[in-house]
C-alpha cells in the first residue's frame, strides 16, 4: 500500500508486525522513504477496526482501571496536556468556549478541563460505549458527526490524545474530524513517538509518527502555526529499559510503592498548579512534562486551522 500520510509508493520493510491477536496477523511494519512514516501494511479492514474499537478498553487493555496510582497517572498527564495547550492559546491570544474531544476514554482530560472552565461546552465522540456514562457524569455531551453536522456546530478546540495512531487513513480521518473546527480554531494531537522501537508489541497501533511525518500530515491538511514537540523519556533511554531511571526517580518509585506520595511528589519538577501530590508522584519518572530535542516517548502537535 502507499504511505497513508504522503501517498508515496516507495517504502522499506522493517520487520513483521508484533501482535498476539489474530486480527493483526500477516502484517508488516514498513517505513515511507519520502516522509519517514512507519505504518502497518496491509491495514486491517474498516469492519475489523470498527468491531475492535467498539470495546477498545476491554480488547486492548483489559478494561478501565480503578487503581488509584494508575488513575492519578492518567489525571496527571491530562493536567500536563492542558498546560501545554493553554500555553499555545496564550501565545496566539486565543480563547476556548467549545471543545470537541475525539476518543476521550473515561474522560481524564475532559474532567480536569471542566474543573478549570466549567462553562465550556464540551462534546465528545467515543466509539467505546462503556465510557459514555462516565463522560456524561463529568458534564460531557456524547455526540457524533451526524449530530454535529446537522446542528452546524463549530469548535474552538479539538483534542485527539492517543487516537490518530489507531486509524488506517489519517488524512481522511482528520479531514472529516477537523471540518467542524472553526477558522482559526486549534487542534491538539498527542501520539506515541516511534514506539515500535522500544515496545514488545505493536498492537493496537497502526501508525508510528515522528516530527517529519506529523508535519507532513498537518501541512497537507492546511494547518498553520504548527508546533511540534517531543516529551517523556527519550527513545534511546526507553530502549535501555527501566534500569536507566535516575537515582531520584528510583527513590520516588520506592516512596510511591510505600504510599508516601507526598514525599514522592517533592521530586517532581513540572508545574504544580492544579495537581495533587499523588498525580505528581505518579507521572514523574515518565517525564511527560519534560520536552526533549530528540525523539521521545510522546509527540505533541498543536496547530491552527
Amino acid at each position: 500500500m502507499n504511505c497513508p500520510v504522503c501517498n508515496a509508493s516507495d517504502s522499506v520493510l522493517i520487520r513483521n508486525y508484533h501482535s498476539g491477536k489474530a486480527i493483526f496477523q500477516s502484517m508488516n511494519l514498513v517505513r515511507c522513504s519520502a516522509c519517514s512514516m512507519v505504518y502497518a501494511d496491509p491495514m486491517p479492514s474498516d469492519e475489523i477496526l470498527t468491531e475492535y474499537n467498539a470495546s477498545y478498553f476491554v480488547t486492548a487493555h483489559g478494561g478501565l482501571t480503578s487503581d488509584p496510582v494508575a488513575t492519578a497517572f492518567f489525571s496527571g498527564i491530562a493536567w500536563v496536556r492542558i498546560g501545554h495547550i493553554k500555553r499555545y492559546l496564550k501565545k496566539f491570544g486565543l480563547t476556548v468556549k467549545k471543545i470537541l474531544e475525539i476518543g476521550p476514554g473515561s474522560g481524564y482530560f475532559a474532567g480536569n478541563w471542566l474543573k478549570l472552565q466549567p462553562e465550556t461546552k464540551y462534546d465528545a465522540i467515543e466509539t467505546d460505549t462503556s465510557c459514555h456514562e462516565l463522560l456524561r457524569k463529568l458534564g460531557v455531551h456524547v455526540t457524533g458527526m451526524d449530530e454535529i453536522k446537522t446542528n452546524k456546530i463549530s469548535y474552538d478546540l479539538m483534542v485527539l490524545s492517543h487516537v490518530v495512531e489507531h486509524v488506517s487513513r489519517p488524512k481522511e480521518f482528520l479531514t472529516a474530524m477537523s471540518s467542524c473546527i472553526k477558522k482559526g480554531g486549534v487542534i491538539f494531537i498527542e501520539v506515541p513517538c516511534r514506539d515500535w522501537e522500544h515496545k514488545s508489541a505493536d498492537e493496537p497501533h497502526l501508525l508510528f509518527f515522528e516530527k517529519k511525518s506529523m508535519m507532513e500530515l498537518l501541512t497537507s491538511l492546511g494547518f498553520s502555526n504548527i508546533q511540534l514537540s517531543y516529551h517523556g523519556q527519550t527513545i534511546e533511554k526507553l530502549k535501555l529499559g527501566a534500569n536507566q531511571l535516575s537515582f531520584l526517580q528510583k527513590v520516588r518509585v520506592k516512596l510511591l510503592n510505600k504510599g508516601l506520595s507526598g514525599f514522592a511528589s517533592l521530586f517532581y519538577k513540572g508545574a504544580r498548579k492544579n495537581m495533587k501530590p499523588l498525580e505528581m508522584a505518579a507521572i514523574d519518572s515518565y517525564e511527560p512534562h519534560i520536552e526533549h530535542d530528540e525523539p521521545s516517548w510522546w509527540l505533541r502537535a498543536v496547530a491552527q486551522k
